[in-house]
């Protein structure tokens, strides 16, 4: 139960962490999270908290691993396979090779196979800090492309040379023949199992498809256990677990066109868990960091920190030269060699989750030097990570210029705006005047709060106004028709007002005119005076009030006529004021229509033609350079989860 009870804390501290990132998200992320940590710290039980390495290697780097896998681009890994080469397998070993031997030197307490464990752990680099940190500069293409298929391979080959180095320790024997041999059988091994059970789980998942069982409650779960599965497997044939999760996750990208042949809801549901996963997972390493940090510090001296804290830097400096040397000697061939382009590939080796999550599976027992040492490593690995994520966030700005965003807030949602406005007119235009063409145009009006969330305030309290209008026309008409008395207009009139101040309120101009019309009916002598005195006497003694059924219908009336005065008005400059108002009537009119008098399979094609027509919209768009691929695909991403939001609804 105790267990329990800090890893909900330690999750608990990672949502607080990401709220204060969106708040101020000029601090990178990871550094709100160890500070959460270190707040957990406090609590004496986190000092001494430490996860089983095989399960930490099993629950958080395999899913993390095995996602990084699924969501590379097969296309950019084979034009840029000699690079990612290079830097994942070339520049981990002798990074590893060149630092083991430093470390060994300016840290007597490690031995040689220590040295190597610990340069093992601070070697792959994270893709998803160095993003973050670069969101709003320049990086350049080459270097950006470079840098996260690098940590894709050289996350497994940091892994498994820190798995060798582990073995000799534990052995007691270093061999650089056997760990040559050993590297191999590893890191091709588990490429090879690994591409085999993807294979497997790729075919299950395309049978599930075809015999139309694959819905969210079978195909999340099969692929939340894929990366569990095949680590598991690889690790008892005697493989590298990590490599074989990444191989997977590559048979699963290779097969991407085809595992998309399923349902909107189900590929909405499948990216938003792994998203949900991956950002917690990622937190809960950095969290855990700080909570266990204060508790390493305290164990040593002021003295030993500041050796520990000064040896970090240099390590830092060391392999971060060496990263600038490879990039500057253009021995990763598709980055450009020149003196920003290294200097961005040395600084963009942010180091993070996968270093941490090793340094975190050092195991207590195994050797008495590695267990006596193990809060240093830890605390060593944890300023190499901080130093490179300070350096990153403070040096990019200078080297890169600032990213320009392709279009405002604003002129994203003008486009938006005008697709709203070309899928209601198309769909208006495309099938006769219905109920059900109402409401589905009615919804998809909607849409544009994705993106304004507030209407132009004098567009708005004209159309306010204007509506209002409707409104006492509506009932004017219906009481020279008979359809109801005069104090039922009157109420009516009171009723109406009421409920369009409270979803407007839009003051004065409103009031003054609702005024000068009771005045002027105050002292009308027109045509019906003679008919509405003898209604007054004949109601002597009667409630002051309508029929609900009455009432109902009175409202439904006006209503329907002030939607179809805002849909004549056809004016795209006002299109989200109408549709924001039309939004509330359509609202109101469903709390008194039944769905049952709706057709409720003709809503459902209307929808799919709705959402058709903006797709479209944003082809065209797209087509004549209107707006770019990003913009494209922002706006088609909003328009699938309305999509599945709105389809939804109608289940």
């Amino acid at each position: 139960m105790e267990i329990i009870l800090m890893v909900v804390l330690l999750l608990l501290a990672v949502i607080v962490a990401n709220t204060v990132n969106l708040v101020y998200p000029k601090i990178p992320l990871a550094l709100y999270q160890i500070a959460a940590g270190m707040v957990l710290s406090f609590d004496s039980q986190f000092h001494h908290f430490v996860i089983h390495p095989e399960i930490f290697m099993l629950i958080i780097i395999a899913p993390l691993m095995f996602k990084d896998g699924k969501s590379t681009s097969l296309r950019a890994l084979r034009t840029n396979l000699s690079t990612i080469l290079s830097l994942s397998v070339g520049l981990s070993v002798v990074t590893v090779i060149i630092a083991g031997f430093f470390i060994n030197w300016i840290w007597s307490a490690a031995t040689l196979p220590i040295a190597f464990l610990l340069a093992a752990i601070i070697t792959p680099t994270d893709a998803v800090a160095v993003s973050l940190i670069t969101r709003n500069v320049e990086v350049p293409t080459d270097v950006h492309q470079a840098l996260e298929h690098e940590s894709l391979f050289n996350d497994a080959a940091g892994i498994v040379l820190f798995g060798i180095a582990l073995s000799s320790i534990t052995s007691g024997n270093f061999s650089v023949f056997t760990s040559i041999l050993d590297f191999g059988k590893t890191f091709f091994g588990g490429i090879i199992i690994g591409f085999i059970l993807g294979y497997l789980v790729t075919i299950l998942r395309l049978n599930l498809t075809r015999t139309h069982t694959d819905i969210s409650a079978i195909i999340v779960p099969v692929e939340i256990m894929t990366p569990l599965f095949v680590y598991w497997v690889a690790e008892e044939i005697g493989v590298s677990g990590i490599l074989a999760v990444v191989a997977a996750g590559l048979v699963f990208a290779a097969f991407q066109t085809r595992l998309r042949l399923t349902s909107t809801k189900l590929q909405i549901v499948t990216t938003t868990t792994w998203a949900i996963i991956s950002d917690i997972l990622n937190g809960f390493v950095f969290v855990l960091l700080g909570a266990t940090l204060p508790s390493v510090m305290s164990d040593r001296g002021a003295q030993d920190i500041s050796i520990l804290l000064i040896g970090g830097v240099i390590i830092y400096v060391l392999i971060t030269l060496i990263r600038y040397v490879w990039f500057k000697f253009n021995l990763a061939p598709s980055v450009n060699s020149s003196n920003n382009h290294a200097l961005n590939g040395a600084i963009g080796g942010v180091h993070g989750t996968i270093a941490l999550a090793m340094a975190f599976s050092i195991p207590t027992g195994v050797n008495s030097t590695l267990t006596e040492l193990r809060g240093q490593l830890i605390f060593v690995t944890a300023t190499v990570i901080l130093v490179s994520l300070l350096v990153a966030t403070f040096v990019f700005p200078y080297i890169a210029p600032k990213k320009q965003d392709e279009l405002s807030q604003q002129e994203l949602s003008d486009i938006f705006r005008d697709l709203i406005y070309y899928a209601e007119s198309q769909l208006r235009n495309s099938n006769p005047k219905s109920k059900e063409v109402d409401r589905v145009s009615g919804t998809i009006g909607s849409q544009t709060r994705s993106f304004t969330t507030q209407p132009d305030r004098k567009k708005y309290v004209k159309l306010i106004d204007q509506v209002h209008q409707v409104e006492l026309d509506t009932l004017d008409q219906m009481e020279d028709n008979n359809e109801i008395t005069h104090q039922e207009r009157m109420i009516s009139e009171k009723i109406l007002r009421k409920s369009l101040d409270l979803f407007s309120n839009h003051g004065f101009v409103s009031t003054f005119n609702f005024l000068s019309r009771n005045l002027k009916r105050k002292f009308h002598f027109g045509r019906n005076r003679r008919r509405r005195i003898e209604e007054r006497r004949q109601r002597v003694g009667q409630h002051n009030r309508i029929d609900r059924k009455k009432m109902l219908s009175i409202i439904i009336k006006t209503t329907e006529a002030v939607q179809d005065y805002l849909r004549t008005l056809n004016d795209k400059e006002n299109a989200h004021e109408i549709n924001f108002i039309l939004e509330y009537y359509n609202q109101l009119l469903q709390r008194y229509q039944s769905n049952e008098n709706l057709d409720d399979d003709l809503m459902s094609n209307l929808f799919i033609q709705a959402f058709q027509y903006e797709h479209s919209f944003v082809q065209q768009q797209l087509a004549s350079g209107q707006i770019s691929t990003n913009v494209a695909n922002n706006l088609n991403e909003q328009i699938s989860t309305d999509e599945l939001v709105y389809m939804q609804s109608l289940n």
